[in-house]
Order: structure tokens, then C-alpha cells, then sequence
């Protein structure tokens, strides 16, 4: 209903892909975060065209659709090393979900090479993908212990006037 009003705008494209992972229609989903990389190409968010390359990878792999699955993955990394960047403290939450889908695309490729007996990709993808979310798990720990961290530097502003 809502993309009948809109058939441009990516977060409902998303938010249907979301909806469809659900209901476990992959390929469905898959379509949906695909047209809505598109769009966020479109309107300019590397960010988010990002995010929902991501999401659209493991929709084609739950799909059946493997080797596209495992091109887009690749595609993910190339562009969440050499396309996203900010210094929008506003882009952090999605820079960090950026940070854990590209561990978890590399998790997934390790298992795939691990099934397919090419142990040193798989091995290769392991590291990269533990290493990544090692590093996305320390940066939102930190940002949480800062957050606390002011948090208490306000309530003592407000006790001590």
C-alpha cells in the first residue's frame, strides 16, 4: 500500500525486505533490498545503499542464488572500505551496523569456501570476519561506557548546581 504511494523511497523498500526475511521470502526480500540499494544510490546514502547491499547478499543466499550472494558480499566489502565514510556523529549507530554485517558476510563466505574445501579462504574470511566483529563488539562497548560515563557527569552537574 505504502509503496503504491511511493514506489521511490528506499527505507519502505527496506522495510518490506525486513518484513519478507521474516516470513522467510528470500527472494522477495532480496528484490526489495536490491531496489532499495538502488534508491539509496539515487538519493546520495552511501550508508544506507551499503546497508541494504548487505542484506540484499544474504537474501540471494537464502535464496538459492549463491554466486551472485557471494559477488554481492564482495561488492559490500569493496564499498564499506572505499565508498562510507562520515564524521556525522549522527552516522556512528549505522557506521557500527556497516562494521557487523561486513563480519557477518565474511562469517558466511568462510563457511561457504569451508564447505566447498578451500580451507585457506575460509580460514582467511574467518579472521577477517572474528577481527571485525572483535572491533565493532570494542567500539560499541566503548561508546556505551562513554555514554554512562557523561550520563553521570550530568546527574553530578545537577546535584552539585
Amino acid at each position: 500500500a505504502a509503496l503504491d504511494l511511493d514506489g521511490e523511497n528506499p527505507f519502505l523498500w527496506s522495510a518490506r525486505g525486513d518484513t519478507r526475511v521474516r516470513r522467510a521470502d528470500w527472494s522477495g526480500a532480496a528484490q526489495d533490498y536490491l531496489t532499495a540499494e538502488k534508491q539509496f544510490k539515487v538519493i546520495g546514502d552511501k550508508i544506507r545503499r551499503t546497508l541494504a547491499a548487505a542484506d540484499a547478499s544474504i537474501a540471494m543466499y537464502g535464496s538459492g542464488e549463491k554466486n551472485a550472494a557471494l559477488e554481492k558480499m564482495a561488492q559490500v566489502g569493496k564499498q564499506a572500505r572505499n565508498d562510507v565514510a562520515s564524521n556525522d556523529p549522527e552516522n556512528i549507530p549505522r557506521l557500527q551496523e556497516i562494521a557487523r554485517k561486513e563480519a557477518e558476510l565474511h562469517l558466511v563466505r568462510a563457511g561457504v569456501a569451508w564447505k566447498e574445501g578451500k580451507t585457506a579462504e575460509a580460514g582467511g574470511n574467518w579472521a577477517r570476519g572474528c577481527v571485525r566483529l572483535e572491533g565493532y563488539a570494542m567500539d560499541a562497548g566503548n561508546r556505551a561506557a562513554l555514554r554512562g560515563s557523561q550520563a553521570d557527569d550530568a546527574a553530578r552537574r545537577v546535584m552539585t548546581g
